[in-house]
């Protein structure tokens, strides 16, 4: 048996973003002032600064570093705290794209074109995969656009899935937690009319001169691929279910059913485990059949380091949302990390925040001095989208002693000569057999298996595909240690206790 991918989704709910309430968003006192807190690494913590390479691997990465010194940016602190809101208040979706479109790059695997007989044409796999949510104004939704393909004309229609998101996601017409904390960038605004300002400024943190940075181990592939890269666009099938699938022949001569992505599955976090265990792991791919793993080293803050003076500026905040903040950075309960920085697939960056002390006065008396003052509001349960809430604690949940062997989480196994399906790989395609089949869009995988209620809404089975890496859900609940990171048998008891 196989262990589960080293991320899982929190569902979007189902009826669009949660609003917040009017008797929170307006209430008062509004406080300003600042917090000051301390960061304690769980496991190694690096952010990636300067790297070289070697032929064509990662060769070292050296932490990052402003004037001198080495830091946490604030700006990834702020998307560590923005994330965990969005999901666990069910907001709509921070950052958002609807695809390449507009790329004019003819190696993109997304744009206008597939081929054409012109010169300079793009020689995009995906021709208009822009994704929208069900109840998206947008004029140009069922816009047909004529593209060529091994010398055919074809029509497609421009947004290939036009109810990838539940309704109102992804248009930011709802005044949402994250939005009151953060704010909003209109980015189909050239001039941002609709832009509001956040209310949290997140200072660098600058890691002292004592805490002592150490060599790790970490796996590059020596190809052009990146292993454990960053996120894969948001029109991959990484983060949707499959839907309509294709042939496609490869520049290597095999012949290949693509998926085509369909709903999205929700908003992605990375499980904590033991970056060692996890690094063995792959060392037995190596040695077994992956020799293309290489190994380079990685400039890391040392497991148990303590870095202090962190500080958070806020203002305009009721003393509810202070609150909230306070728990989002805290997360006093079930044994919560958060994860921060590069190679969190493979344990890197599991880190627990500790506010050390608040600081803030009544905007209404502004000549007042700012002091230092204890929590004042509760934590109101009509911000919390619940159904997140329960995959949180499970994907959150930091190993304690003796659950390591259960907290190992790796990417499926690429095995060409494999004989299981899972072994067949993580890439989003499966090979088909040599009788002939039609080119361009068709459904021969299979995808549109019957939806059961014991995976997230919009999530079908595998039916009769063999490529059951496609389907996410279906082969984490297969894995070896699903039940006991994530507490059943399926996530029935997660979506509806």
């Amino acid at each position: 048996m196989h262990y589960m991918n080293p991320f899982e989704f929190v569902p979007l709910p189902v009826n669009g973003p949660r609003e917040i309430p009017t008797i929170v968003a307006c209430g008062t006192p509004r406080l300003e002032g600042y917090l000051t807190y301390s960061l304690t690494t769980l496991t190694p913590l690096h952010i990636t600064g300067k790297t070289t390479k070697k032929d064509n691997h990662f060769e070292k990465k050296s932490f990052y570093e402003n004037y001198g010194k080495k830091v946490i940016p604030g700006s990834s602190l702020r998307g560590m705290i923005a994330s965990f809101v969005e999901a666990f208040t069910g907001s709509d979706l921070g950052t958002f794209t609807r695809g390449d479109e507009k790329s004019k790059s003819n190696k993109s695997a997304y744009g206008k074109h597939y081929e054409e007989n012109k010169k300079n044409a793009q020689k995009c796999r995906h021709v208009g995969f822009l994704v929208a949510s069900a109840d998206d104004p947008i004029k140009t939704k069922n816009k047909l656009d004529k593209y060529h393909h091994r010398g055919q004309e074809k029509t497609r229609c421009r947004y290939e899935r036009n109810e990838t998101l539940p309704p109102r996601f992804g248009r930011h017409v709802v005044d949402d937690v994250a939005r009151f904390l953060f704010g909003y960038v209109d980015q189909d605004n050239e001039e941002n009319k609709d832009a509001s300002a956040g209310r949290l400024i997140f200072e660098d943190l600058i890691i002292p001169d004592d805490v002592k940075m150490v060599n790790q181990s970490a796996w590059d592939l020596n190809s052009d691929a990146v292993f454990g890269s960053p996120n894969p666009r948001a029109n991959t099938a990484w983060y949707f279910t499959p839907g309509e699938s294709r042939v496609r022949k490869t520049d290597s001569g095999f012949r290949v059913w693509e998926v085509l992505a369909d709903k999205v599955r929700g908003r992605k976090f990375y499980f904590h485990q033991h970056p060692k265990i996890c690094h063995e792991k792959y060392r037995k791919w190596q040695k077994k059949w992956l020799p293309v793993l290489t190994k380079y080293n990685v400039e890391a803050v040392e497991s148990g380091a303590g870095i202090a003076n962190g500080r958070i500026y806020f203002r305009d905040l009721p003393e509810t949302m202070l609150t909230l903040l306070a728990y989002s950075l805290m997360l006093p309960e079930m044994n919560m990390a958060h994860k921060i920085g590069a190679l969190k697939p493979f344990g890197f960056g599991s880190v627990r925040i500790e506010i050390d002390e608040l600081f803030y006065r009544d905007m209404a008396n502004p000549l007042n001095p700012i002091e230092s003052q204890g929590l004042k509001g509760k934590l109101v349960g009509s911000l919390i989208d619940q159904v997140s809430y329960r995959f949180l604690k499970k994907i959150m949940h930091f190993p304690e002693h003796g659950e390591e062997k259960d907290y190992l989480f790796v990417y499926p196994p690429f095995n060409t000569k494999g004989n299981s399906p899972e072994e067949k790989g993580f890439a989003i395609v499966e090979g088909t057999d040599n009788r002939p089949r039609p080119w361009g869009n068709v459904n021969q995988s299979n995808c549109s298996g019957k939806q059961t209620r014991t995976s997230p809404p919009g999530h079908p089975t595998p039916g009769k595909s063999k490529k059951t890496t496609l389907f996410f859900d279906h082969y984490q609940m297969k894995a070896k240690n699903f039940e006991k990171v994530m507490g059943g048998k399926n996530y029935l008891h997660l979506l509806n206790p």
